[in-house]
């Protein structure tokens, strides 16, 4: 459990301690949620008892949330395991509060308010989406019925909900027991990230509205709970007495910063727009993080603005001269070139070494040939784990070294490695390498392209894989 909490921000501990806290004081037996015993940032949860005016009425469906180290500055991904005839299983789905859509992401959104549109948009059959599929109502109810069975053979699913192994005797029984499960982990204390304490888990909220409708009422549910906008005329006591009353803690206790979720910090609490109420408070370090993520995914130039007041930030921004700009970009261009000439300097030598017998010492050559085959291997492997993109990342710790989820380093690799089997079948082909040194290469590159067959890619997965070469290169 410490090496699963290293690889998580501080941050990202506290609040998803807090997240915790908050899903065991809700209780909706619709839903019931369960983080990973050996992986911090992962959580898993049930959608059961749904609607009876539903196909998915008799189903229990299992789906996971996988949370960045940055949350909740960055959006989580989710995914569905059990087949439902709405979703397709294994892959990231694409909601405005996923990480398909990091610029339309609040840090206010806690997972309860995940889970509300996402149930939302699962029991509503008018909106589509990347990972969506509607199939016909016939097929959706047995899938339904044969969920069950489907979750009761996936040994992490009896695990995590042992509860929902066996289907209830009636849909009644099964909404009454859902709301009792809970389930016991063990997670770091908002203070330490490396020490681990019991936290009691309950299902959480749950709706039934279409996807935009859904999304704007959970999100409207939080903003409601941590502003409530500035009044004007009798009884409204003004921005000072609430400034006095953040600093004093007000009458029900010490405020939370509404991103970090935390009370224990010694940073004191700021205002930097005109909401007010009990959850309006944020720590500077906190919004300044968020402000500097949000612009590097924000879609337009504009000042960055509370998204309930829609107030912008008060503060001074700080652009970065003429100076700071060259140099950055200098960095990057420089970088990149490094890159390339290293790989093309890389494969001069390889094809020096393979097609060269008396310029070079045998023990030269064998070392060429042998750090060229494992840069190649890195390359192939690497993709080979990460495609098609916008999957889960492994399960095994080792493997999951080698994962690239960001989409500009997934085509950076992507344009590098058909790079160099390009020039090697070219030479090839021209007769200057040798067939045998060629065929290790070619063989290699099989192994990612086997794969995203073997998952059978759909037509959108692989014209975003040809995207992404296109932006590689």
């Amino acid at each position: 459990m410490a090496e699963a909490a290293a690889s998580a921000s501080c941050v990202a501990v506290r609040r998803l301690r807090r997240d915790l806290e908050s899903l065991q004081r809700s209780r909706n037996p619709q839903l019931a949620v369960r983080p990973s015993e050996d992986r911090l940032l992962e959580w898993h949860f049930v959608l059961h008892g749904l609607p009876a005016d539903t196909p998915y009425h008799e189903g229990c469906y299992h789906g996971k949330i996988l949370f960045p180290p940055e949350y909740p500055h960055a959006p989580p991904g989710i995914l569905m395991v059990t087949p439902s005839g709405r979703m397709e299983i294994g892959k990231r789905l694409c909601l405005s509060m996923t990480d398909f859509h990091p610029e339309s992401w609040n840090p206010a959104w806690s997972v309860e308010t995940i889970l509300v549109g996402l149930l939302s948009f699962f029991v509503s059959d008018a909106e589509t989406g990347y990972g969506a599929i509607v199939a016909p109502e016939a097929r959706r109810r047995e899938l339904a019925t044969e969920s069950w069975a489907v979750n009761a053979r996936d040994a992490e699913f009896v695990a995590l909900f042992p509860d929902f192994v066996e289907r209830p005797a009636s849909p009644r029984r099964e909404a009454d027991g859902g709301g009792d499960a809970v389930a016991r982990t063990r997670l770091p204390p908002a203070g330490d990230q490396h020490c681990a304490g019991p936290v009691g888990v309950q299902p959480a909220a749950s709706g039934g509205l279409g996807r935009e409708a859904a999304e704007r009422e959970a999100a409207l549910a939080v903003e409601r709970g941590r502003a409530e906008p500035l009044l004007q005329g009798a009884g409204t006591a003004g921005p000072e007495a609430d400034d006095d009353r953040l600093e004093e803690g007000g009458e029900d206790g010490p405020r939370e910063c509404w991103i970090c979720r935390d009370t224990s910090t010694g940073e004191p609490l700021i205002l930097p727009c005109a909401c007010r109420g009990s959850m309006s408070g944020v720590h500077a370090s906190c919004v300044e993080q968020w402000i500097r993520r949000h612009r590097q995914s924000a879609v337009s130039d504009e000042a960055p603005r509370c998204s309930v007041c829609h107030q912008q930030y008060c503060g001074v921004e700080r652009r970065p001269g003429p100076a700071e700009f060259v140099r950055h970009m200098c960095y990057d261009v420089c970088r990149q070139v490094v890159r390339i000439a290293a790989l093309v300097a890389l494969l001069m030598l390889y094809l020096l070494a393979a097609s060269s017998h008396e310029l070079l010492p045998p023990v030269v050559r064998a070392v060429l040939v042998a750090l060229f085959a494992v840069v190649a291997a890195h390359k192939m492997f690497v993709l080979t784990v990460s495609l098609p993109p916008h999957r889960p990342p492994p399960r095994h710790a080792c493997i999951r070294k080698f994962f690239v989820a960001d989409d500009r380093k997934l085509a950076m690799h992507i344009a590098e490695a058909s790079a160099m089997v390009i020039c090697l079948a070219f030479a090839c082909a021209v007769r200057t390498l040798p067939f045998v040194f060629f065929l290790p290469v070619g063989v290699a590159s099989l192994m990612p392209i086997g794969r995203m067959c073997a998952l059978h890619p759909s037509l959108a997965c692989v014209k975003r894989a040809v995207r992404l070469l296109g932006a590689g290169g």
